[in-house]
């Protein structure tokens, strides 16, 4: 049983009432980022049959872009990585790279490049569990098992509190995690190559993902019913 993929608090990442606005983007507390993954996790399982595709080509979390957002959440993760990723980086300047949207960028090219719906929560949640399982596993997904896997957190999702919620704290919710993949999508590349290099990568994220989320990556297979243990 994989634990819940979502966290209903990311807004606590931000000062309450912090404008999104472009012109007021600088207004983050600094101190008020919590560490990712680290609130919102709790029991229940994502790991029923996946009977479904996705409810749309936009996600059954779907959100209004604004990258003023996206901007606010890179200086957050940023100014607090050290929480957040225990990898010794091969990333030249890692808080450089999170600041200037670069993390963000190539998650997004990630989630365009599998068929995954951009601007949505459940296709952010998908490309961060797929990677974070290839990585910690060094084994690639299928097709077959990356549709398996966005039918399920679809399913899981449909009903969830944050369609309550407005688009910002979906994006919040998301950002988070198109970040975090982005950057082990470039560490993964700057690796290439070098066995031992990929080996403290996929320590890292197994590490990571277990001390944030309480998922174990190496103790799931993913198939046609998506996220199952072993």
């Amino acid at each position: 049983m994989i634990r819940h993929a979502m966290s209903t608090t990311a807004a606590a990442i931000l000062l309450a009432g912090c404008s999104p606005d472009a012109g007021n983007d600088e207004a983050v507390d600094r101190n008020a980022v919590a560490p990712l993954f680290s609130a919102g996790f709790d029991d229940a399982a994502v790991s029923a049959p996946a009977t479904k595709a996705a409810e749309s080509a936009g996600g059954v979390l779907s959100y209004r872009f604004d990258p003023a957002i996206r901007r606010q959440i890179a200086r957050g993760l940023a100014d607090h990585r050290n929480r957040n990723f225990s990898l010794r980086h091969a990333i030249p300047d890692p808080d450089g790279f999170l600041r200037s949207g670069d993390a963000a960028t190539i998650a997004d090219r990630a989630l365009e490049s599998l068929g995954l719906p951009l601007h949505s929560v459940d296709g952010a949640t998908v490309l961060l569990f797929g990677l974070a399982w290839e990585l910690a596993n060094a084994r690639p997904l299928t097709p077959d098992d990356q549709r398996a896997l966005l039918a399920q957190i679809g399913e899981r999702f449909a009903d969830h509190a944050l369609h309550r919620e407005d688009d910002a704290d979906r994006q919040r919710e998301a950002e988070m995690r198109l970040m975090t993949a982005g950057m082990w999508l470039e560490e993964a590349r700057l690796r290439h190559g070098d066995a031992a290099a990929l080996r403290e990568l996929s320590d890292a994220v197994q590490r990571d993902m277990l001390r944030q989320s309480g998922n174990d990556m190496r103790a799931h297979r993913i198939g046609a019913q998506g996220f199952t243990e072993r």
